[in-house]
C-alpha cells in the first residue's frame, strides 16, 4: 500500500489524473490496486487510502515541496477515484469469487474475464492478481478473441493494431530519411512512392498532417484513391487508403489534402486553444489540460477541475469565446 500511495501522489503531483488510456490508466491502476489492498486488510468498501495521503506528504515534503503544495488536488482525486472503484469492488468481487468456485482445470474462463471488465469496468490487471492469489490462471487467448470481437464492433484502434507491426520504417529512416511534411505551405503536393504494401503508402514528401497532439489526420486523394487516415512513425508519415490502391516503387503521385476538412479541423484548432484560454480565466489558472481531440465536426478539450461546473460558470466560458469570436482577433501560427 505505501508503495502504490508514493506512486499516486507523485502522479497527481506531476499532473496526471486517472482516465482509461496512457498515463492516466496507469494511475488509475495503481490506485485501484492499492485500494484493493486495503479492501483486504480491512473487508470496507468505502474509501480509506485517501488518508493516508498526508503522512506521505509530510514524509517526502521537504525534498519535494510539489507535494504540499498540490495537497488538495491529491487529497481530492484519490478520494474521488476510491470512490469510482467501490463500486466496481461491491460489483465484481462477488461475480468474480462465484467465477472462481466454477471454475476447473485451473483455468478461469478468458470470455468471462473480458465481460467483467467491459460491463463492470473490473480490470484485467486486477483479475489477474486474484485468480493467482487462487491458483487459476486467466484464458487470455479466449480473452483476446472477446476483445477482438468487441474491437471489431466499436470500430476502435484498426489502424493502430496494423501500423504496430510495420518493421520497415527503420529501413526507411535509414535509405531516405524522414518524411517531408509539406502541408503548412500548400495543400497539394508531386511526391514519389517510398513504400506501398496492401493498403499502406509512404511518399518522400506529403501535405497530409497526421494525426498528432490530439488533431485527427488529414483525409484527400493519392491521385484517385482516397486517404481515409494519416500516422506518423518516428518521423515517416504512413497514409492508410480506403482499398489496396495498387501504387508502384519509385512512382509519381499527386497527394491532394480535402481542404474542406483541414479548415474546419483548424477552425476547431483555435477553439481549443480559446476554450482552455476562457476555462483559466473563469476558474483560475490551476486549470491544466489532460488532453484534447480536434476534428472536423468538433473539438473535444480535456482539464482537470475538483469539482463539477456550475450553469453560471458555464455560460461565463461560453460568452468570453463568443465575445473573442465576434470581435475578430488575428490569428498567428506558431
Amino acid at each position: 500500500i505505501t508503495d502504490h500511495l508514493r506512486c499516486l501522489c507523485f502522479l497527481i503531483a506531476d499532473g496526471v489524473r486517472p482516465s482509461n488510456v496512457g498515463r492516466g490508466y496507469v494511475l488509475r491502476m495503481i490506485i485501484r490496486r492499492a485500494s484493493r489492498f486495503v479492501y483486504l486488510l480491512t473487508q470496507k468498501t468505502e474509501p480509506l487510502l485517501y488518508l493516508l495521503v498526508d503522512d506521505l506528504i509530510n514524509a517526502y515534503s521537504t525534498a519535494y515541496p510539489e507535494l504540499k503544495k498540490n495537497r488538495d488536488e491529491i487529497y481530492n482525486t484519490t478520494l474521488k477515484e476510491e470512490q469510482a472503484f467501490a463500486k466496481t469492488i461491491s460489483n465484481g468481487l462477488g461475480i468474480l469469487a462465484e467465477q472462481i468456485k466454477a471454475s476447473t482445470g485451473g483455468v478461469l474462463d478468458g470470455e468471462f474475464v473480458f465481460d467483467l471488465y467491459s460491463t463492470y469496468g473490473f480490470p484485467l490487471e486486477l483479475t489477474k492478481d486474484i485468480a493467482q492469489e487462487n491458483n487459476l490462471e486467466i484464458d487470455i487467448e479466449a480473452y483476446e478473441k472477446s476483445k477482438e470481437k468487441h474491437s471489431q464492433i466499436s470500430n476502435t484502434g484498426a489502424f493502430d493494431k496494423s501500423i504496430s507491426s510495420f518493421a520497415f520504417v527503420a529501413d526507411l529512416i535509414n535509405q531516405y530519411g524522414k518524411t517531408k511534411f509539406l502541408g503548412y505551405e500548400s495543400l497539394e503536393s508531386r511526391s514519389k512512392v517510398l513504400y506501398c504494401q496492401d493498403k499502406f503508402l509512404v511518399l518522400d514528401q506529403t501535405p497530409f498532417y497526421a494525426e498528432s497532439g490530439g488533431q485527427l489526420a488529414d483525409q484527400g486523394f493519392i491521385d484517385d484513391k482516397k486517404v481515409i487516415n494519416v500516422k506518423s512513425i518516428e518521423g515517416i508519415t504512413i497514409h492508410e487508403m480506403e482499398s489496396p490502391a495498387g501504387f508502384e516503387l519509385g512512382m509519381e503521385v499527386r497527394a491532394q489534402v480535402d481542404q474542406e476538412r483541414r479548415d474546419f479541423t483548424r477552425y476547431h484548432h483555435s477553439a481549443c486553444h480559446l476554450l482552455q484560454s476562457a476555462l483559466r480565466k473563469v476558474l483560475g489558472s490551476s486549470v491544466r489540460q489532460m488532453g484534447s481531440q480536434v476534428g472536423p465536426d468538433s473539438t473535444r478539450f480535456d482539464f482537470n477541475l475538483e469539482r463539477a461546473m456550475t450553469k453560471e460558470e458555464i455560460t461565463l466560458v461560453e460568452n468570453q469565446i463568443n465575445d473573442w469570436v465576434l470581435a475578430g482577433l488575428p490569428v498567428q501560427t506558431r
